[in-house]
């Protein structure tokens, strides 16, 4: 099986970010609205005092930083691996995809199937020279959604690809048609 260009990784990288720009700008201040209530119901005991500690800008923006460069760390390690056990193969029959770090995710779609295959190139997949094609298939539920879907693939490649699987789609129709 064929596997992903290695600069894919930055594909899945920036896509992971991105959704967590997303949450942040949800919950980052819920975030920080617990963190000041919990810091306002701690309680230090100092010689029979209780003293109600405050937080300090400061903590917080420790705080911050290093949940940045955690999730930073994280979502490159996780790109990596999506990276890594992202697998395709032009079958004689069936395009097979192999995808998924914990949960796999293995689809196979018989050529006489397929309904449309296409390439598609997002702002980080062009600065990278990259592209991901995108095969629809007959019957898959849902407008706009995809079965088979292969990311981070060079763009003379998709184009190669997308031909072979165009002519692969025709052959396998015409011989449906002729054993009926």
């Amino acid at each position: 099986m064929k596997k992903l260009h290695p600069k894919s990784k930055w594909i899945f990288f920036f896509r992971f970010i991105g959704y967590e720009i997303l949450y942040g700008i949800v919950f980052f201040p819920l975030f920080l609205f617990c963190v000041a209530l919990i810091a306002d119901i701690i309680r230090f005991h100092k010689g029979g005092i209780i003293v109600i500690s405050q937080p300090s800008l400061e903590f917080f923006l420790e705080l911050l930083i290093g949940i940045v460069v955690g999730i930073i760390f994280l979502d490159y390690i996780w790109a990596y691996l999506t990276y890594y056990f992202w697998r395709y193969e032009v079958d004689p029959k069936v395009l097979k995809i192999e995808s998924g770090v914990i949960w796999k995710k293995f689809v196979s779609i018989p050529y006489e199937r397929i309904q449309n295959v296409e390439i598609r190139r997002g702002p980080i997949a062009r600065i990278l020279g990259l592209s991901e094609l995108q095969v629809q298939t007959a019957g898959y539920s849902g407008e706009g959604f995809v079965e088979g879907r292969i990311p981070g693939i060079l763009k003379e490649e998709a184009e190669k690809l997308k031909e072979e699987l165009i002519e692969r789609v025709k052959k396998a129709k015409e011989e449906a048609a002729a054993g009926l």
